[in-house]
């Protein structure tokens, strides 16, 4: 497996979470996650992928549990991936594995953690993801390289254009000959890999069934 396939730009990391890139950044910017779960490529920083999973939990308790302890918990869950035999699959979020444990518990503080639903989560989301990535191409002999359906010469911000100027979402499915999940395809292909000088808007695609 390579790199490429288990490390991420921010805006996918951050899809996955359910969170900001801002919120990404920070967590590599104050050293919250270890530096194995980092790396750089081409001068952009890139994400593991079961960072995202690390990224739901930090900021889900934000209210609740100080930094530091947070902090510690990501620690250890990172010590537990790398010593799975799965290890790969789970950095990549391409499989789950059956040697982790993942109840944290600190008796110190009388706290106990279970991961296991925040990890499926973004498993789930990280699958959707894929689908989009399958779904989409992005071939520089096609409509200048400009991301298109796959097999069309359609461009996704074509349609994408057409539900922000408020076209209801059935009427954009039967002008482009669509289908709902390529719809949805090409909202996350949007903002995992957003052009250049346009926000990311997260929260637009339609979130994976739980």
């Amino acid at each position: 497996m390579s790199t490429t396939d288990s490390f991420v730009p921010s805006a996918e990391a951050a899809f996955i979470a359910g969170v900001t890139q801002q919120q990404m950044n920070r967590l590599a910017d104050e050293h919250l996650v270890p530096d194995s779960l980092l790396a750089q490529e081409g001068g952009s920083r890139r994400f593991a992928r079961i960072t995202a999973a690390w990224a739901s939990f930090f900021f889900q308790s934000d209210d609740w549990l100080v930094a530091s302890a947070r902090k510690n918990i990501l620690s250890e869950l990172t010590a537990r991936v790398a010593r799975s035999k799965s290890r790969e699959d789970l950095i990549s979020l391409h499989g789950m594995a059956k040697d982790i444990d993942w109840i944290i518990v600190d008796p110190r503080i009388g706290l106990q953690l279970d991961f296991t639903a925040i990890v499926y989560k973004a498993f789930a989301r990280a699958k959707v993801v894929d689908t989009a990535d399958e779904l989409i191409t992005k071939i520089d002999s096609v409509m200048g390289g400009k991301p298109c359906f796959k097999g069309t010469r359609l461009p996704i911000e074509t349609v994408l254009s057409s539900l922000e100027k408020g076209i209801l979402e059935d009427r954009v499915l039967d002008e482009y000959s669509l289908t709902s999940e390529q719809l949805t395809a090409a909202q996350v292909y949007a903002q995992v890999h957003p052009q250049r000088g346009r926000p990311v808007r997260l929260g637009s695609a339609k979130p994976p069934v739980q």
